[in-house]
């Protein structure tokens, strides 16, 4: 019951600051004290994509835990989802300056699975990787066979993740320490990861590298 009610708190949190900042610009616009010019209009409809993917994202994430999540399973190439996932993303890491260093291995077998929510999985680990590690780094995208499944691993250089956080990385909204460097978690990507992840019969877990940083290993 606790940790319900703190789920609908952290939902609605999430909720009302995209809907507070379409609120006061309609009210203006109504008002007359501003005019419903496109760059208003277009900010406006970036917080209505956001409600819309957040929402998305939490009747996903429902309907996985409770194993009813729709899946369309095909044989797919994982390392050809890797790669693409990884051009996709490649403009995020100029900020920063950092790359992607990929150890592919060639051959691996197709394994059932949806390819959609694979895509998924990759850009929610990948962007976290990104978000987390130190400029100038790279970040290492690995694929290895792991006996008749194949192995992902995804993993930063960043300042890795504390030990107490490291057993809820991956629950709804769960922050760790605000004075640590990684604030871990905190959203809900991670915890559709996992679901999506679990639903294609796979694992995945979170762990510090012992070089610094912190990964995330897949298996499917």
């Amino acid at each position: 019951e606790s940790n319900r009610q703190e789920l609908l708190a952290n939902i609605a949190h999430e909720l009302k600051t995209p809907l507070a900042v379409l609120q006061g610009h309609l009210e203006s616009m109504l008002d007359g004290v501003e005019e419903p010019a496109p760059d208003k209009l277009f900010s406006m409809q970036e917080e209505v994509m956001r409600l819309t993917r957040l929402v998305g994202d939490l009747r996903d994430l429902s309907l996985a835990q409770v194993h009813r999540l729709e899946l369309h399973l095909q044989p797919v190439d994982l390392d050809e989802k890797v790669e693409r996932a990884a051009d996709m993303l490649e403009p995020l890491l100029e900020e920063k300056k950092l790359r992607f260093v990929k150890e592919l291995a060639p051959g691996l077998p197709e394994r059932q699975l949806d390819p959609d929510r694979l895509n998924q999985i990759l850009y929610n680990l990948i962007t976290n990787a990104i978000r987390y590690t130190h400029p100038g780094t790279p970040i290492l995208l690995k694929t290895e066979p792991a006996g008749d499944r194949v192995r992902l691993t995804i993993a930063d250089e960043g300042p890795g993740i504390a030990p107490e956080d490291l057993p809820h990385v991956f629950e709804q909204f769960y922050r760790g320490d605000k004075s640590r460097n990684r604030a871990s978690g905190g959203g809900i990507g991670l915890s559709l990861a996992k679901s999506f992840v679990e639903a294609q019969g796979g694992t995945i877990t979170a762990r510090n590298r012992n070089q610094g940083g912190a990964e995330f290993v897949v298996e499917v």
